[in-house]
């Protein structure tokens, strides 16, 4: 004859087993749900466009023209910036930049000849102590 024994459990402040709450959790909707769901990582740090933007930002010239090598087109706003880099860092390069920047606003946008006088003029005072405010200047008319 068997000698039934009394189970023992375990202690009600002892915390559970961890084979139960693995079993637990795996039979959770909520936990199925998460293995099905999957992440999207967008990475912009490899486009030129946004590798250039923050070359800007951060004042890097080097970076900033390694950037628009890359970059299949440059815009006027973001040749405009590059050629205030240039102009920042008293850079030999700025007036080749300034009047190439200048060729490409005139081709761009059709200015009256009193305006185009005054862009020449803009672009000229760019090592001057207020170049920020010539540069936005420059920057909407590039812009519109």
């Amino acid at each position: 004859m068997r000698v039934r024994t009394k189970r023992r459990t375990a202690p009600p402040n002892r915390a559970p087993p961890d084979e139960a709450i693995l079993d637990a959790c795996a039979n959770s909707r909520l936990i199925k749900n998460l293995k099905s769901m999957r992440t999207c990582v967008r990475d912009f740090s490899r486009l030129p466009g946004y590798a250039f933007r923050r070359a800007v930002e951060r004042r890097s010239l080097k970076n900033a023209e390694l950037a628009a090598r890359e970059m299949s087109q440059v815009s006027l706003e973001d040749a405009l910036a590059l050629v205030v880099l240039y102009a920042e860092q008293d850079e030999t390069r700025f007036e080749k930049a300034a009047v190439r920047w200048l060729g490409m606003l005139f081709l761009e946008k059709p200015l009256p000849i009193s305006l185009a006088a005054q862009c020449v003029e803009l672009v000229s005072q760019l090592r001057a102590p207020e170049a920020e405010r010539v540069a936005k200047a420059l920057g909407a008319l590039a812009k519109g």
